[in-house]
Order: C-alpha cells, then sequence, then structure tokens
C-alpha cells in the first residue's frame, strides 16, 4: 500500500484555508497538492460529521445510563420494601 504523501496537517489545513478564503490554485501550488483540496474539503466534512454524531451518541447513551440506573434503585427499593412488609407481618408488628 501506498504511504500517503501529505501530512495530515496538509490535509485538515487546506479545506480551512480555502474556507478561510484563500484561492484553491494558492492553496495547491504552496503545498503541491495539485488538485487535491476538493477531495480533501468532503474527507474533513465527513469527520466533523461523524464527531458530531459520536457526541450526540455519547450524551444519548449517558441518558439511557441514568434512566437503567434509576430504573435499577426504583425496584431495588421496591424489594427492600416488600422484604420489610413480609417480616414485619411474620413478626406480628
Amino acid at each position: 500500500m501506498r504511504k500517503n504523501q501529505f501530512t495530515e496537517e496538509q490535509i485538515i489545513g487546506a479545506p480551512r484555508e480555502s474556507e478561510a478564503g484563500g484561492k484553491t490554485t494558492e492553496i495547491c501550488r504552496a503545498g503541491n497538492h495539485d488538485g487535491y483540496v476538493l477531495p480533501l474539503e468532503g474527507q474533513v466534512r465527513r469527520d466533523a460529521s461523524q464527531r458530531s454524531a459520536a457526541a450526540e451518541l455519547k450524551e444519548e447513551n449517558r441518558k439511557l445510563k441514568h434512566i437503567v440506573a434509576e430504573q435499577t434503585l426504583v425496584e431495588r427499593a421496591s424489594f427492600i420494601y416488600d422484604s420489610l412488609l413480609v417480616h414485619l407481618r411474620r413478626h406480628g408488628r
């Protein structure tokens, strides 16, 4: 497999320079990209959307864990209460 000829900084930096108003041809000449900016822009956008989706999934997972913990607590409290009632009834209190 061929080693990538661009560093990570170049891959991320070129589309950002373009978004900041730099001319694509100048960016390509400066980094010797020869027209690779457009495909790289899509990759950077995909990476950003994947990070955003991952953050949303983490938040949803946190909420679900909270719901499960709450439900478990309610079930355990109910079990303890029921056990206490059974004990009190057996001993006539």
